[in-house]
């Protein structure tokens, strides 16, 4: 009875503290947001559904079985097929990443190339698209008449006429997905690169090491750690990105994961769909594992020490220009131009013709004309459909109100594993908000279907309702708002918070105060990251959106799907452009806020 007694003032000492108390409440919603989907959606794979009565005799719903798994688990078109094209994919994709994002980290980095600020701009620009913002640009430059569509822009300023395999398939799908997503290995590679001192290049160099032995035995293992990061994180998207590879993949027959999930769901497969979605998981979480393994057992090697990093630029000479121009030259070709002609498209009245006098506003604020059959049918322009409206609304309610509720939350997770450090709820917090980065989010959609999909306890059954969809950005893309909070709390020094208690304030009042205004720039970071990446996510919404609740992304999608090629290339011009007038307003905000605090004397 001793024990116990002391046992409970202990506990309660311990629940007094605020960061405590406040950790534990963080942890049971981020767990019931994170871990007990996963487990749900495992429980759904392995027992019998409603349909599933309706087809076999003598089951009932929720009833264990091993029926689904042995019907997917060695079945080629369900499981093996989409899986192996799912692996030549993102490795196909990171193969593409590796290279061009280390290549330019390096010139951009290491070099005395010119122009450095211009070429990292052009070489984050995809980083602000959404992730299958080029399949759409990439089948209007190469569809052509000899694979029976319309004459594409290749096709029309040369008259050449790409083959199947280069419009759709295999090809394509990598080639797309790691012009989007090679931002990420140039930003972190750049990044190690630039804090890589120049003493042991020049020892090697002293030894009588030739520059390529240099780039491969010294400068490639110092970044590897980076590129390995980057490799990691991008393969997990491109594996779980379903735009692309639903574009420019299934019309030539090659079908992945992403695809057949969203394909079984639509067919009322649900638990063949969701051992799928385990399958993503398990492939995801596989990758990281081996990443850590690597980087767990590779010699370490110090590149900064207390003289500080000395950095020492590779001089290019006479390759200096035209290294430059060809970078710039091939973002444009490769990114600028597809988008250009993205933009061009949508003024098209008809497809095909890429002349001036074929310039139209009918796909912006053009009305169904009955006098030519080909404007008869189809969607109303972009300003007079009332479904752009509302999925525009709709993207601003759950974007917004997601980023909102994640700058707060990850302020309040970055607190507890900042103040908290070395502890295990600090710890086990930590991972936990950043385990939603090893689920690919065509597989988060399909596990928050498996979990609100029926009412539970007391929570209603949430889908088709805006609700399911802030969860899921919520449960998504907490790890970008809690890192962006971890950083801002390593600023203040708690020196600042101590001082506060003694004085008597409250820890509400000692956060609103004291660390508030001093990390308030964390909260803008992780509104922004979540805001931009919720507002042009799709294969996160793409298996939760109905009719009422759908979003710009997937209304997007929609068009392009039903070949309205015109409109959709609108409204893709439409959400970029908002999402660039979102950066650059909350960059203002940001850049008025610091001033604010100088002023004020708090920075």
């Amino acid at each position: 009875m001793q024990d116990f007694n002391k046992l409970v003032r202990i506990l309660r000492i311990k629940l007094s503290q605020p960061r405590i108390l406040l950790g534990i409440c963080l942890l049971l919603f981020l767990t019931y947001l994170i871990v007990v989907p996963i487990i749900t959606l495992i429980t759904n794979a392995s027992c019998f559904q409603l349909v599933d009565t309706f087809l076999l005799n003598g089951i009932k719903e929720g009833e264990f079985t091993l029926y689904h798994w042995k019907k997917v688990v060695g079945n080629y078109d369900i499981l093996i097929q989409p899986f192996l094209n799912t692996l030549i994919v993102g490795l196909g994709a990171v193969g593409v990443i590796a290279v061009l994002g280390t290549m330019i980290a390096w010139l951009v980095a290491r070099t005395d190339i010119p122009l450095k600020g211009l070429l990292t701009v052009l070489a984050t620009i995809p980083y602000v698209l959404p992730s299958w913002s080029l399949a759409l640009p990439w089948i209007e430059i190469f569809q052509n008449t000899g694979i029976n569509m319309a004459v594409g822009f290749l096709e029309y300023t040369t008259s050449l006429k790409a083959p199947l395999w280069l419009v759709f398939g295999p090809i394509p799908v990598i080639i797309v997905l790691g012009l989007h997503y090679f931002p990420f290995a140039f930003l972190l590679v750049a990044a190690a690169l630039g804090n890589l001192s120049s003493d042991l290049e020049e020892t090697a160099e002293l030894l009588g090491a030739s520059r390529v032995k240099i780039l491969r035995t010294i400068t490639l293992p110092i970044v590897m750690p980076a590129l390995l990061s980057a490799i990691i994180l991008c393969f997990s998207l491109a594996i779980g990105s379903y735009g692309t590879p639903s574009l420019l993949g299934t019309p030539g027959g090659f079908t992945v994961l992403s695809v057949q999930i969203k394909s079984l769901m639509d067919l009322n497969l649900q638990s063949q769909a969701y051992i799928l979605t385990i399958m993503l998981i398990a492939l995801s979480v596989l990758v990281v594992y081996l990443n850590n393994r690597i980087i767990g057992i590779r010699k370490g090697y110090e590149t900064i020490g207390g003289k500080g990093v000395r950095k020492r630029l590779t001089p290019l000479k006479k390759l200096r220009i035209p290294l430059c121009v060809s970078v710039i030259v091939f973002i444009t070709v490769t990114i600028l131009l597809p988008l250009a002609i993205l933009v061009w498209s949508s003024f098209m009245l008809n497809r095909g013709d890429y002349s001036f006098g074929n310039f139209s506003l009918h796909y912006w604020t053009g009305i169904i004309d009955p006098s030519n059959p080909e404007f008869t049918v189809g969607e109303p322009a972009v300003f007079r459909n009332p479904k752009f409206f509302s999925s525009l609304r709709n993207t601003f309610l759950i974007s917004g109100m997601g980023a909102a509720i994640l700058g707060v939350l990850g302020m309040l997770v970055g607190y507890v594993v900042v103040m908290g450090r070395g502890k295990q709820l600090s710890r086990l917090l930590e991972r936990i908000s950043f385990a939603p980065v090893m689920i690919p989010s065509i597989a988060f959609g399909a596990i928050y279907i498996s979990l609100f999909g029926v009412s539970r306890g007391p929570i209603p059954a949430l889908y088709g309702t805006f609700a399911i969809l802030i969860l899921v950005v919520i449960g998504k893309k907490i790890p970008y708002a809690s890192r962006a909070g971890i950083s801002a709390m390593f600023q203040p020094s708690k020196e600042l918070e101590e001082a506060g208690e003694v004085l008597g304030a409250g820890w509400l009042k000692r956060f609103k105060q004291i660390i508030w205004p001093l990390t308030k720039t964390g909260f803008s970071s992780g509104f922004l990251i979540v805001f931009i990446s919720a507002s042009r996510e799709l294969s996160l919404f793409i298996m939760l959106v109905t009719v009422k609740t759908q979003v710009l992304t997937t209304l997007i999608f929609e068009s392009a799907q039903e070949g309205i090629r015109q409109l959709s290339y609108a409204l893709m011009t439409t959400l970029i452009t908002i999402t660039l007038i979102t950066i650059g307003v909350f960059r203002l905000y940001e850049r008025y806020s610091n001033r604010s605090l100088v002023k004020k004397g708090i920075l």
